[in-house]
């Protein structure tokens, strides 16, 4: 093949990763001794801020989701937050915010940025949030994330995923969001959570979508399983089949409970393995040491 036709071919393959709509990736975030000192001390939320390119970069500024996959915290309040700054059509800014009586030791942070006209994000992020009694030991958060663009037309969807939480203390730790109603202006939140330890804060973002342009997979783990008890690392696993033209372009973890005393220990992975005729999605959730995980939930929105 001649130089030429080398160059056309890149040339055309640059232009098409360039065109696609949506990207997403992930960062790991693991915190030093010096770190976990300040944060033990601390007596205001530390903030830090951190950039990510696109590559390659959009040609507007795209709409961009930023929430939790995973997280080590300990100590008597656990709290993290990730939230969006700004996005440009080559990168965008986000910070992660620790708080007073957590020392959080690690955090994995998923994001995605998407230019398509069939998707919207956007966030709900309250603090002292009022909550209701719902019976059974639960209470319930009623939020609403507005859209000031909507998508428009009818089969509307959405999905939740948790990008921030903090509590006034180590037991009954219990996240749910659940989308209650989806408009072309807003979503509907009901944000579950234990009468025992109301959140001080909750930060939340949602993905609306239309039917066409995208699906939700639910994973969760049974209640009091692998991933409650037993000594050391502890993982589930579950596997589900795809149609080979569907792409998974975003993940992150969706709800959970916790009811340990010291640690709490939470990532959710997804593996792919590509065949010539569907893809297999494998997510993992993974614990250990004091960790003692009730349950837990991982969203994957795909294409």
């Amino acid at each position: 093949m001649k130089f030429s036709h080398i160059f056309i071919l890149l040339l055309l393959t640059i232009i098409k990763c360039s065109c696609q709509p949506n990207r997403s990736g992930e960062k790991e975030l693991v915190f030093d001794a010096i770190d976990l000192s300040r944060q033990s001390k601390a007596a205001r939320p530390i903030v830090r801020t951190y950039t990510e390119k696109f590559y390659p970069a959009f040609e507007t500024t795209p709409k961009v989701a930023v929430a939790l996959s995973g997280f080590q915290a300990s100590y008597i309040r656990p709290g993290i937050s990730v939230d969006l700054v700004e996005a440009t059509p080559t990168s965008f800014t986000y910070t992660v915010t620790t708080y007073p009586g957590a020392s959080v030791k690690a955090v994995s942070v998923k994001w995605f940025a998407t230019i398509s006209p069939n998707i919207n994000i956007g966030y709900y992020k309250e603090e002292n949030p009022v909550a209701a009694d719902i019976g059974n030991g639960t209470w319930m958060i009623a939020g609403e994330v507005p859209f000031k663009s909507g998508i428009g037309g009818e089969q509307l969807r959405a999905v939740a995923f948790i990008s921030g939480f903090q509590f006034i203390k180590y037991t009954g730790v219990k996240l749910s969001p659940e989308v209650k109603g989806v408009h072309e202006e807003n979503v509907g939140l009901e944000i579950y959570v234990s009468k025992s330890n109301i959140p001080k804060m909750v930060n939340i973002v949602v993905i609306q979508y239309k039917e066409t342009a995208g699906s939700v997979l639910h994973h969760e783990t049974a209640y009091n399983g692998a991933l409650y008890s037993g000594i050391g690392c502890r993982h589930t696993t579950q596997s589900t089949t795809l149609p080979n033209d569907d792409y998974v372009d975003y993940y992150a973890l969706s709800a959970f409970e916790f009811a340990a005393k010291r640690d709490y220990i939470m990532f959710y992975s997804v593996t792919l393995i590509d065949n010539e005729r569907d893809t297999s999605v494998i997510s993992e959730f993974f614990t250990h040491g004091n960790s003692k995980v009730h349950q837990a939930r991982g969203s994957i929105f795909y294409i």
